[in-house]
């Protein structure tokens, strides 16, 4: 990634909302639903199994979110392999923020994935990995099928805050571990606000103690589409609701993407939505030009 590679996408870009939005206090206490969400995959892993689509063999890379590796997306991509994909790791180690050389290092794995098999590679970023995987797609979109991000807060300025919002001693762990990044062209870019030119699904939870849903929306399109379902941030990566949205967007054919049909489903569980819905004053603003 050159100096002025991410420049040259865009200057500078109003972020809704204009300032970070932070989780209730009590929303980070209630990060311990993830045990009960863990088990909850453990207790219908063969259910979800039997009703979700056979996969294609396609490949698929998981990333991680800040401060964790892929230790915590080996569930996800266990049950993808069941499914019949080609799951990869990101082998970065644990994910400590946003950083040029690993965004680059990531763009090279998508490229020799691509070539070794002959086919584009779909992208599951779970919080700052989705980060990640906004600005690899559009950089290498010629190698990327479709991504799929969870919790991910793309839609905030990262040059000023923590990209996981929730505060506090996160944040300083975040500013501590990129000390040395503040020249990085990655986090001072607003590139990763625009959603890449190719299909792009959100996933994203209300009840998020870890980061401020408002952040991970974007508006809807024919290729861009919000999923709102219950459950914590971090359990995001083996929440049964989560992965049954990820085995039903994986399993479309390539170039026969379709928007996720949540009828029939109370709106409770999973419900479509735009950003505009939220920010009614964001206006629809063109995509960067590479």
């Amino acid at each position: 990634m050159n100096a002025n590679s991410l420049r040259r996408f865009v200057p500078s870009r109003l972020v809704p909302p204009g300032s970070m939005v932070r989780p209730h206090p009590l929303r980070i206490l209630a990060e311990m639903r993830a045990i009960a969400e863990i088990g909850g995959f453990f207790a219908i892993r063969k259910t979800l199994q039997k009703r979700a689509p056979s996969g294609d063999g396609h490949p698929v890379l998981t990333l991680p979110g800040f401060m964790v590796g892929d230790g915590f997306t080996r569930l996800m991509r266990s049950f993808l392999e069941e499914l019949g994909y080609d799951p990869h790791p990101w082998d970065q180690g644990p994910n400590l923020g946003l950083r040029d050389d690993i965004c680059h290092n990531i763009e090279q794995k998508v490229v020799t994935i691509h070539r070794t098999t002959g086919r584009k590679v779909s992208l599951i970023g779970h919080s700052l990995g989705g980060v990640y995987a906004r600005a690899v797609a559009h950089h290498q979109p010629q190698c990327v099928r479709q991504i799929i991000t969870l919790g991910a807060p793309f839609n905030t300025g990262f040059e000023e805050h923590s990209p996981e919002g929730g505060g506090g001693a996160l944040a300083r762990a975040y500013e501590r571990l990129n000390a040395d990044t503040k020249e990085d062209e990655l986090p001072n870019s607003t590139l990763m606000c625009f959603p890449p030119p190719l299909p792009s699904t959100s996933v994203y939870s209300q009840g998020d103690g870890i980061v401020g849903w408002e952040h991970c929306l974007d508006i809807a399109n024919d290729i861009t589409e919000n999923i709102r379902v219950p459950g914590s941030h971090t359990g995001m990566t083996h929440n049964p609701l989560v992965l049954h949205i990820i085995a039903d967007r994986l399993a479309q054919a390539e170039q026969e993407w379709r928007p996720f049909d949540a009828s029939g489903v109370p709106d409770i569980l999973l419900k479509t939505a735009c950003a505009t819905e939220v920010f009614s004053w964001w206006e629809r603003e063109s995509r960067p030009e590479h």
